[in-house]
């Protein structure tokens, strides 16, 4: 379970606690998918997969339009040029991941046994982009987020 990376939340605002709990939906769901292509379960396992995806995908545009565009507006450019940066960098760093995502969906249309390796390692790439995205968000982003909505 990949649940070590929601330490307690202090009481964030609901747009925070809306995109949290997506993040720990899109965690289990990819936990899910997970145990299902190890058990070769595959027609349970198909519609479980079009079903993240578009999960997520669908998420990280909510985030890229609501936290990331707001900061890019409030943050002070001369002051906050790191982080800056690194938003500007996971912008960018999602249109491969986008086009990964949209492969892996052409690519696993229909699971077997043949496929089943490629496809846990071909997913587990996307868990850990996934992983890596949710740790900056909740870790540093949400928290700039907050602060700058207060105001």
């Amino acid at each position: 379970m990949l649940s070590f990376l929601f330490k307690k939340r202090e009481k964030e605002d609901s747009s925070i606690q809306k995109f949290q709990d997506e993040h720990q939906d899109l965690l289990n769901s990819f936990n899910n998918i997970l145990e299902l292509a190890n058990s070769s379960k595959f027609q349970e396992l198909e519609v479980k997969i079009s079903n993240f995806i578009d999960i997520f995908m669908e998420h990280i545009k909510k985030e890229a339009d609501e936290i990331y565009e707001f900061l890019e507006r409030n943050l002070d450019p001369h002051k906050d040029y790191l982080l800056l940066n690194e938003i500007q960098t996971i912008k960018k760093d999602m249109v491969p991941i986008r086009k990964k995502v949209n492969i892996l969906t052409l690519k696993y249309r229909s699971l077997n046994k043949d496929n089943i390796k490629n496809f846990i390692d071909d997913f587990s790439y996307l868990g850990g982009v996934l992983i890596k995205r949710i740790d900056i968000e909740e870790n540093k982003l949400f928290k700039y987020y907050s602060k700058k909505k207060k105001r």
